[in-house]
């Protein structure tokens, strides 16, 4: 283990990348560190017992940077309490893996007592078959508290859980951060009796508050690959589930039943799920669940949950899954279902027949067409009933306030022939009639392309270019100077629906879908 000292204003910054499928988990690029600013000290290490010696001992304003390679901990995980401002690094994701035994229970265990801690740029992999439920990262019921945790740019496979974060009613748990993560293979443990409750999942959240779940990309999860399981509202509200990508998921459970949701929200208040991205669930896409009578700690309120501009491709259960009653703000959704073309209108199950549940735009907002947003998802742009709106969440900053109250103006003129639009780089890009419309938001100045589409079945914006997809062929545009050009293969077959997560386009042919990576292209 060697320790050396850093200058504070010195110390590198990491760019993660956030391109889920375009970079693969090996192709790490890194992230902004979130490293408090007077951080002075670098403890480096190659072993496993230095690893765990660094972590015990750490002080204050350290970064504990881990060597490339494989570090073996047997069946014993990591333990980090009683810590603040405290960075644990691997050198990315691929070259520093921390291996776990099948019989690690958590790989990395955070009981209590952390304030601002940060771990990124490694891998964590479990041991299948296990003969426990293991969680790569993780907390348990006799935590005290943590505050300002970051977890980002980090692979996890082969366990029973990805990240959970969950705060027991006497707790303080707040301000946590799961970003630009890439999680596969969270296969679920099957319990004496036959059950999995408690595994599959990828990211769980249980009454943390101010949370933020975004950009990661989550594939083949038994059970839930987002579960926001609880949020009572004890201490604070708040949670943003955003722009994550959830591919393949419930492909291989052990037991087949209903309840294998990909993102679900239950027993809580004050969510919003916004601009995620469902690519062929096994199972029901989106799910809205109530508390569970006779369980114990598990009857959180149901209220102020807001789905926003969120995508579902080709689920093969409903597109969502409601066992409570009244109505709820669902806006801007798309949903391309099998043999047929791409809809606002979700396929629903419910719990039983006579419940009643509505699924509804906000009040100021009927007959809304499209929702999108760019990232960081501030700016929203909605198009509703031929009208253009830009209007400003504040949900980055979790002020989960219903979007009719979110302050907006609107475009003097009209677009009676919208067909669909995207956004990127400040800009909105309409389709209507045809034709591709360049909109400045607020001043709205707007320039028109010299030219017209036929037959438009999805649009994007990746990189600085637009991307149209018509007649069975990608166009790529330069909106600066209009330039078209094909690029890619033809697609053959019928297209039912196009998605976009960062740099690839999902595209949903005769009910097979594709990715295109549009950054090799």
């Amino acid at each position: 283990m060697r320790r050396q000292s850093l200058l504070a204003l010195s110390i590198a910054v990491l760019t993660v990348s956030c391109s889920g499928e375009a970079t693969s988990p090996s192709a790490s690029g890194a992230a902004p560190s979130e490293v408090p600013r007077n951080a002075v000290a670098l403890v480096e290490v190659s072993s496993v017992a230095a690893l765990r010696a660094a972590i015990r001992d750490a002080e204050p304003n350290q970064r504990i940077l881990i060597a490339p390679g494989t570090y073996n901990l047997g069946n014993q995980g990591l333990r980090i309490e009683s810590k603040r401002d405290l960075e644990i690094f691997g050198s990315g994701r691929g070259r520093t893996t921390l291996l776990l035994g099948p019989d690690v229970l958590t790989g990395i265990d955070t009981p209590g007592n952390i304030q601002r801690l940060s771990i990124a740029h490694l891998t964590i992999r479990g041991t299948l078959p296990s003969s426990v439920q293991t969680t790569a990262i993780g907390t348990g019921d006799d935590r005290v508290s943590m505050t300002g945790v970051r977890f980002f740019d980090l692979e996890i496979a082969d366990v029973a859980v990805g990240i959970s974060t969950v705060s027991p009613r006497g707790g303080q748990c707040s301000d946590i951060s799961i970003t630009g993560n890439f999680l596969d293979n969270m296969q679920d443990f099957v319990l004496p009796g036959g059950f999995t409750r408690g595994s599959g999942y990828g990211i769980h959240n249980e009454n943390c508050w101010r949370v933020r779940i975004a950009d990661n990309v989550i594939r083949n999860a038994d059970r839930h690959s987002i579960y926001q399981a609880l949020q009572s509202g004890y201490g604070g509200t708040g949670v943003v589930i955003e722009n994550n990508l959830i591919i393949d998921h419930a492909t291989t459970p052990s037991i087949d039943r209903s309840y294998l949701i990909a993102l679900s929200v239950a027993r809580s208040q004050n969510v919003i799920v916004a601009h995620n991205v469902i690519v062929a669930p096994a199972h029901d896409a989106l799910g809205l669940e109530g508390y569970e009578p006779d369980a114990e700690g598990l009857r959180g309120p149901v209220r102020d949950i807001y789905f926003i501009g969120n995508t579902v491709l080709g689920a093969k259960g409903s597109d969502v899954y409601v066992t409570q009653p009244w109505s709820w703000v669902f806006w801007g959704n798309r949903f391309a279902q099998r043999d047929a073309a791409v809809t606002n209108v979700p396929t629903v199950s419910r719990v039983n027949a006579g419940l009643h549940s509505v699924l509804a735009d906000p009040a100021a907002f009927p007959q809304t067409q499209r929702v999108v947003a760019p990232a960081p998802f501030t700016a929203t742009y909605v198009m509703q009933a031929g009208r253009l709106h830009s209007l400003w969440s504040g949900y980055s900053s979790f002020a989960t306030m219903s979007p009719g109250a979110w302050p907006r103006s609107t475009m003097p003129e009209s677009w009676p022939g919208f067909q669909d639009m995207t956004a990127g780089r400040g800009r909105i890009y309409v389709l209507a009639d045809n034709r591709v419309t360049e909109i400045v938001p607020g001043s709205w100045s707007r320039r028109a392309a010299p030219f017209t589409f036929t037959s438009v079945t999805g649009m994007a914006f990746a990189g600085s270019s637009l991307y149209v997809v018509a007649e069975g062929r990608i166009h790529r545009i330069d909106p600066t100077s209009w330039s078209d050009q094909i690029v890619g293969p033809a697609l053959s077959g019928r297209i039912n629906g196009v998605a976009q997560h960062a740099n690839v386009l999902y595209v949903m042919m005769d009910n097979a879908i594709t990715p295109i990576d549009l950054s090799s292209l």
